[in-house]
């Protein structure tokens, strides 16, 4: 997660294959924690086509091929999921400790 984080374009938006990623990344820690991380996914609705580019003259769009997602929200929800989980160990251990619900 904190790969992905470091490793996102600077762009306003970002390709859907970085959520794509964000959440291989999110099913991982999921499944090893044993915790409901679904609330963190980037809805479907929240990756679509953007405009590239406008004609004023003509009032035309021209539109990505590719669906993107906007930067910001993807980095909150990187921090939001990275905020709940603390590194542990040493060097020769390396792993994710889910928060305490107490």
């Amino acid at each position: 997660m904190t790969a992905l984080k470091s490793n996102l374009p600077k762009n306003l938006y970002v390709s859907e294959l970085f959520v794509s990623e964000f959440h291989v990344a999110l099913d991982t820690l999921a499944k090893s924690s044993g915790a409901d991380l679904s609330r963190f996914r980037i809805p479907d609705n929240a990756v679509s086509r953007v405009i590239e580019s406008k004609n004023t003259l003509t009032g035309m769009n021209n539109w990505s091929r590719d669906k993107k997602c906007d930067r910001n929200l993807l980095m909150v929800r990187i921090d939001t999921v990275l905020g709940f989980f603390q590194l542990r160990g040493s060097r020769s251990e390396i792993g994710f400790v889910p928060p305490s619900l107490d």
